[in-house]
């Protein structure tokens, strides 16, 4: 399934309206991870080709158990639970 026209280049701000990143720092992260870098046009412009999208998200774990054979030193994340008693104090100091 093809999620990007291949034929098209994309922009960063066409990546962060398709929730692939959120900022700069979000990207640089995923690089690290298997993001494709893209073509620098010029000093402040980086675009990408659908298809190197489209590979990258071909690429990514469909389930957690998936995910735990790619990346098994990472734990998905826990929920933090917040006692009664926190609760009740940290409403009464406000």
């Amino acid at each position: 399934m093809e999620f990007f026209d291949p034929s098209r280049s994309y922009k960063f701000r066409h990546l962060q309206n398709a929730g692939l990143v959120r900022d700069r720092d979000d990207l640089e992260s995923k690089k690290k991870f298997g993001f494709p870098p893209g073509r620098l046009l010029t000093p402040r412009d980086r675009q990408w080709t659908g298809k190197e999208l489209n590979d990258y998200l071909a690429s990514r774990p469909t389930s957690q158990a998936e995910f735990a054979t790619l990346f098994p030193n990472r734990r998905p994340s826990q929920p933090v639970i917040i006692p009664k008693k926190a609760r009740r104090s940290a409403g009464a100091a406000s």
